[in-house]
């Protein structure tokens, strides 16, 4: 089946990197402050960890959702910035429920903003 795909304009594409770059500015920071609640004599450079490891989950082609890679990831690269293993195992097993629950969260306002938008 043929298939078209749309091209960007240069000025749009420069548009939309922006907004990319500000959300993946605001999780490097909001994983911050999750570890910094966990640990806190935690580098600014773990912070790169969620990213990181959601980047390379997604990547995962065999594992939904990255399930284990996400973690694995991301307690390899806390276990290289100097953070106790026992610490990076749990920061990744929290950021995890972290995660799900966001996703949860807007999931339920979805399904809230559909059943009122019916009445």
């Amino acid at each position: 089946r043929p298939f078209n795909l749309p091209s960007l304009s240069l000025q749009f594409s420069m548009k939309l990197s922006g907004s990319i770059l500000v959300y993946w500015f605001a999780w490097i920071i909001a994983f911050y402050l999750l570890l910094y609640s966990v640990n806190d004599s935690v580098l600014l450079i773990s912070a790169i960890a969620f990213p990181l490891s959601v980047c390379y989950g997604v990547l995962a082609l065999i594992m939904p959702g990255g399930l284990g890679v996400r973690e694995g990831i991301m307690v390899a690269f806390l276990f290289s910035t100097g953070m106790s293993s026992e610490s990076a195992i749990t920061i990744s097993v929290i950021s995890r429920i972290w995660f799900m629950s966001g996703e949860l969260f807007i999931f339920l306002l979805a399904l809230l903003t559909k059943i009122l938008d019916k009445k």
